[in-house]
């Protein structure tokens, strides 16, 4: 990297308010630190607790998500496969924003988008059913969860999550999250 474009990220990230930012594998270790960066940024912004609690559970689901279901994997230093992938967490003025980006396998793009619009387009009641319905054993076949993450976040959320997924190559696509926490958020 030239220092022109180190210099281009430092001004980018500061324009956009960037508290935290990390790509890498997403490993055990690596999701502690970004979780110790999170509550060290905030706490110096004194956010009230309910919103520093969405924030955490929400950084926590995108992080587990890359760490299980990125199509880009390495191995982390105790030589287990993780994921590969993006997170930042950022300053919107009257709201805080969690986003994550990750490589998906072109194959999985339909069944991706239709989950992330099928959670957007429910409204708060629908989302509490959906989410009841999981927990009691409803589980998606490619989960190696229960399914509730997605389900959760929005239900998190004081904004509609928002998602985009755009091609990469042949094989893959760039899959974007990114979930709203208003900072009077209750």
């Amino acid at each position: 990297m030239t220092f022109e474009h180190l210099f281009l990220q430092y001004q980018q990230m500061t324009q956009f308010k960037i508290l935290m930012s990390f790509k890498g594998v997403f490993a055990q270790p690596a999701l502690v630190e970004m979780g110790n960066t999170i509550r060290n940024s905030l706490g110096n912004e004194s956010v009230k607790a309910t919103v520093m609690k969405k924030i955490f559970a929400i950084f926590i689901e995108l992080s587990q998500n890359i760490l299980h279901y990125s199509a880009e994997k390495e191995l982390d230093l105790d030589g287990r496969e993780s994921g590969v992938g993006l997170l930042i967490v950022s300053d919107n003025g009257d709201r805080y924003c969690v986003s994550s980006g990750n490589l998906i396998s072109n194959d999985d793009v339909e069944r991706i988008g239709g989950q992330c619009q099928a959670v957007i387009d429910a409204s708060r009641d629908d989302l509490k059913e959906m989410y009841n319905r999981r927990r009691k054993g409803e589980r998606p076949a490619e989960s190696k969860g229960a399914g509730l993450g997605l389900i959760d976040m929005a239900r998190k959320s004081d904004y509609p999550l928002e998602y985009e997924i755009r091609p990469f190559n042949e094989k893959y696509s760039f899959f974007m999250l990114s979930s709203y926490i208003s900072k009077g958020s209750e």
